[in-house]
């Protein structure tokens, strides 16, 4: 006898996905939709960032004079006596103030520029112009060589052993 047929009791394979297809990845959507959300953020963070001197507060002239002769009075007055406010101006970006003092060394009243930023919060007691003192140390600096040149120059003409002696011909006896 001959065996017969089994009937197929298994479930057909599932159809596989046609060429054209694929199937979508939630995950990488997710990424995609996240990734753009964090740069926009981003972006947005940097172009609002404010300025460092955004709470900075400009007093006025005369606030500030008041508020560095107040400084002034109580840190120096015992030192240097009254100081006698002159006047006040603007100057690359700081308040200049003009003081008169009186020179412990001389008795004499001298005017003194102090320096003090515009929100009153520091005192600079004295400012140094760069290019000035550039200036100033590169003249230093000529007339330095040129000292020393004309310094060479006279030991040069005064050194007896650089010159040389006369040699004698013999003479013919």
């Amino acid at each position: 006898m001959t065996p017969a047929p089994k009937t197929s009791s298994a479930t057909p394979a599932p159809a596989s996905p046609k060429m054209g297809e694929k199937k979508s990845n939630p995950w990488l959507i997710v990424s995609i939709i996240l990734a753009i959300i964090l740069i926009a953020v981003l972006a947005l963070k940097v172009f609002e960032s404010k300025p460092a001197d955004v709470d900075l507060v400009v007093l006025e002239p005369e606030e500030a004079s008041d508020s560095l002769m107040d400084f002034i009075d109580t840190i120096y007055g015992p030192q240097i006596g009254d100081a006698t406010f002159k006047k006040i101006e603007k100057e690359n970006g700081l308040y200049k103030a003009t003081v008169e003092i009186v020179d412990p060394q001389t008795g004499q009243p001298v005017d003194q520029n102090i320096y003090i930023t515009v929100d009153g919060k520091l005192f600079i007691p004295q400012a140094i112009n760069i290019s000035t003192t550039l200036q100033q140390f590169e003249e230093y600096q000529q007339a330095q060589l040129q000292q020393q040149a004309q310094q060479q120059i006279q030991v040069e003409q005064n050194d007896p052993t650089d010159t040389e002696p006369e040699i004698e011909e013999p003479t013919e006896e």
